[in-house]
């Protein structure tokens, strides 16, 4: 040795250290390990079991209209704005409950999102944010983007009713709304309070969820595209409004989720 000590560069990258085909491996710690694994059990929490016992409240109320269940379900082989088209108003009863079938929506969407958070949250969230804390701060979340996202379509749709000289159209489109999503709520709810005591992430509930929404995405596109044709609206109109008043606001959520990861 000529007396210069020999260095080693312990920043140095592992391609450079011990070639192009080395990777990094990142240990969890048996602290991270507790953390992450204390949202495998997020559904004894008593905050969520409290949130599914409201969910099954909904539930009940929502089957204890019988007349606007039969008038939604039977809704479905001729097409809701007929239905509409045909009263030309909407009755109390009906009015509360829609109410009722969003207040559902809303449980319902923030038990998902609590029980599959580990799918969409990043592992820094899961390290920082307690459990307990997870219904509280998904259902503010989950009634924030839903009210963000209801008063963008109904400003939307309103003014361009109110624009174009077709308001009884704008509150025909309204109706369809209200009652495609009261559907949703109806076929989706029962599934996901089913799905709330299983243990872990279970992909049959994943697929039976995934599967429902595919349907009523289908029953929707079926409405309002009968909507539109029925008035005699060109169906570039209807592919705009898909686009600036369906997609667009889901599409900010879904960026603001994957930018999260």
């Amino acid at each position: 040795m000529t007396g210069q000590e020999m260095t080693y560069d312990f920043a140095e990258s592992a391609a450079a250290m011990f070639g192009e085909a080395s990777e990094r491996v990142f240990v969890q710690t048996a602290a991270e390990t507790v953390e992450t694994a204390a949202w495998q059990s997020v559904s004894d929490e008593p905050a969520f079991q409290l949130l599914a016992v409201v969910l099954l409240f909904c539930i009940a109320l929502l089957l204890s209209h019988r007349y606007e269940l039969r008038a939604l379900i039977s809704g479905l082989g001729r097409s809701f704005a007929e239905d509409f088209d045909s009263s030309r108003k909407l009755t109390p009863l009906t009015n509360g409950f829609f109410n009722i079938a969003a207040l559902t929506g809303v449980v319902a969407i923030t038990l998902v999102m609590v029980k599959y958070s580990m799918l969409w949250l990043p592992e820094e969230a899961l390290r920082d944010i307690d459990p307990v804390w997870a219904v509280p701060a998904a259902a503010a979340a989950v009634l924030a983007a839903v009210s963000a996202v209801t008063l963008y379509e109904w400003t939307v749709i309103k003014a361009a009713g109110f624009i174009g000289g077709s308001r009884d159209f704008a509150d025909t489109l309204l109706y369809v709304k209200r009652a495609c999503f009261s559907l949703a709520a109806l076929m989706l709810s029962p599934v996901i309070l089913l799905s709330a005591p299983a243990a872990g992430h279970s992909r049959m509930w994943l697929y039976t969820i995934a599967t429902e929404c595919i349907i009523l995405l289908l029953i929707f596109l079926k409405e309002t595209l009968l909507l539109f044709v029925r008035k005699k609206i060109p169906i570039f109109q209807w592919f705009l409004y898909l686009c600036a008043v369906e997609a667009f606001p889901l599409t900010l959520i879904c960026a603001s989720i994957a930018r999260l990861r």
